[in-house]
């Protein structure tokens, strides 16, 4: 999806100070330009007929009148070349997988931050799709949603990893369950290049928890 300009993005959620907060943080990120605010889906379908379509979309599940999957749905089917994101204040496994069954790119919790939501959108501009977790990878795959290519998709963001930030995965999959002070010791860094190297995979790879690294690294053999 790269382009020259702004990528464009439709917010659709049927809380007001939700959609202000949204727009406030795509300010901060910078690269966006929010075309669309609509407070549910059948608003968001008469907004299109006066707006350019966006490139993005950031869909609340649970809105009145035409909720976030019924909005999802159709916008697949209307506007394929979209890319909406799903964000709901309960992003449990059986949401999870009946957001990505109406194609979902990924789930975002309402509690997200600017930070979060900038990863968020890099890795759905980037490579398609959003996973917060291996385990959401995983729910995808049973939706029919991940990458037609399991391994193809697990290598492909392998290969965004530098040497160094493989390295760090290694050490957090120590068996003595190293601090972040030790493994900066055992990598001949300080501590904040070791927590800068986290947030750079997480960049990456769009999670960035201890333990969503573990399962990512042990799944992908950067734990030896």
């Amino acid at each position: 999806m790269p382009k020259q300009g702004p990528i464009l993005i439709a917010i659709v959620d049927g809380c007001p100070a939700m959609r202000i907060g949204l727009v406030e943080m795509l300010k901060g990120i910078g690269g966006y330009k929010v075309v669309v605010r609509a407070k549910n889906g059948a608003e968001y379908r008469h907004a299109c007929k006066r707006q350019r379509m966006a490139d993005l979309a950031i869909v609340d599940l649970n809105m009145p009148e035409m909720d976030g999957y019924v909005t999802l749905a159709w916008m697949h089917e209307h506007q394929s070349t979209l890319r909406p994101l799903a964000i709901t204040h309960d992003p449990c496994d059986a949401v999870l997988q009946r957001a990505y069954k109406v194609h979902a790119r990924g789930v975002l919790s309402r509690t997200v931050d600017e930070e979060e939501l900038r990863g968020a959108l890099h890795n759905v501009i980037t490579g398609g799709f959003l996973f917060n977790s291996y385990a959401q990878r995983r729910l995808a795959a049973v939706a029919g949603q991940a990458p037609a290519d399991e391994q193809k998709a697990k290598n492909k963001l392998v290969a965004r990893l530098s040497d160094r930030q493989k390295e760090l995965l290694k050490w957090m999959c120590h068996p003595d369950r190293l601090s972040y002070a030790e493994i900066a010791d055992h990598m001949n860094l300080m501590p904040s290049s070791v927590e800068t190297l986290r947030k750079r995979i997480r960049d990456k790879i769009g999670f960035g928890t201890r333990h969503e690294l573990m399962l990512f690294a042990h799944a992908n053999d950067l734990d030896r």
